[in-house]
């Protein structure tokens, strides 16, 4: 039996960029006309021998393409972006059981030609890179598993960034489960179920390339309706300032829960929780610290409605011996 289902569609969701005075690079004006979220679905499923199709693949608007793959010796999820020279990343917080309990671990999929401010240009990845479901080579006879990613594109790191425009970021859900795989083909069942969402006019994120290109702009904001005000912070300092805030709207009741989660183990070890309402002072929730190499997911409560983002963060700040290297790359997107 198969099923391969594909679907989109464009959500109107009022947004506005704005730009603030001091360190924050404008976000054009123009990019907040008409529907700016683009809602993709796509599934592999299949069981037995006859008639299985083992991938599906979305457009990653702005980017490339997405495609999901599950094979009995194949399980994995791709990307493949249409330009080597930017840095293209997909982080991910896999999600999956080991040893009889839930672990979790960060893992960063980049494409690129520089690798660094100082890299020729010789090196650097092909246009694709992917994560994979599987544990062990052949794969599990069974697994089941999750993931929250960001993708994410900027200039290259051999260039500056913090004054040019954001390319749409995108999030992703995926789920997995398969069986059979080390019996024989009548036996064998997958399923891979991935929702997509890209902020097409309005992305959120902070980039820069090298201390000097930090003195250009270090913070970006946008206000989204009906949250309100979101604002990151990427100070290039070794000690803090690189920070999230979310300013709902004057007169709001709002609340902000956030899952920080870094490197790779148990779920209670990885992923530290907190929650907090607004500040009477400055009428903001937040700001939350950005994990140096890590995701947040958000859980934003404005009045009674929740609204969901998911951040990648990474950025060096304390190389005094070549600035050059020091850099900024967080990106947001709901989800």
């Amino acid at each position: 039996m198969r099923s391969l289902l594909t679907r989109s569609r464009v959500i109107a969701w009022a947004t506005v960029a704005t730009a603030v005075v001091g360190t924050t690079a404008v976000i054009p004006a123009a990019l907040a006309a008409a529907p700016t979220v683009l809602d993709q679905h796509i599934a592999v499923n299949w069981s037995g021998a006859a008639h299985r199709t083992t991938t599906a693949t979305a457009t990653v608007p702005g980017i490339g393409s997405l495609q999901a793959i599950c094979a009995p010796n194949d399980t994995m999820v791709q990307l493949t972006a249409n330009n080597r020279d930017a840095e293209t990343q997909m982080w991910a917080a896999v999600y999956e059981q080991k040893k009889g309990g839930w672990s979790v671990a960060v893992k960063t999929v980049r494409i690129y030609r520089y690798a660094n401010a100082d890299d020729s240009g010789k090196g650097g990845t092909g246009t694709k890179g992917n994560e994979g479901f599987n544990q062990s080579t052949p794969q599990e006879d069974s697994s089941t598993g999750y993931i929250h990613g960001v993708i994410s594109q900027r200039p290259g790191r051999n260039e500056t960034a913090a004054t040019k425009v954001l390319a749409p970021v995108t999030s992703f859900e995926l789920t997995w489960w398969w069986s059979g795989f080390r019996h024989g083909a009548s036996a064998q069942s997958c399923h891979v179920d991935v929702h997509m969402v890209t902020n097409l006019k309005t992305p959120v994120g902070v980039d820069w390339h090298g201390s000097s290109d930090a003195a250009h702009g270090t913070s970006r904001s946008a206000t989204i309706s009906p949250i309100g005000t979101f604002a990151l912070s990427c100070r290039n300092s070794a000690i803090g300032g690189q920070t999230l805030t979310v300013t709902p709207p004057k007169g709001k009741v709002a609340w902000l829960y956030t899952e920080t989660i870094t490197g790779e183990g148990p779920v209670d070890n990885q992923v530290d929780v907190s929650e907090r309402g607004i500040d009477p002072k400055t009428g903001a929730l937040g700001p939350v610290p950005l994990p140096q190499n890590g995701m947040l997911r958000l859980f934003i409560t404005v009045g009674s409605v929740q609204y969901r983002y998911i951040v990648s963060s990474y950025y060096v700040t304390n190389n005094t011996k070549h600035p050059e290297l020091n850099l900024c790359e967080v990106a947001a997107s709901s989800w």
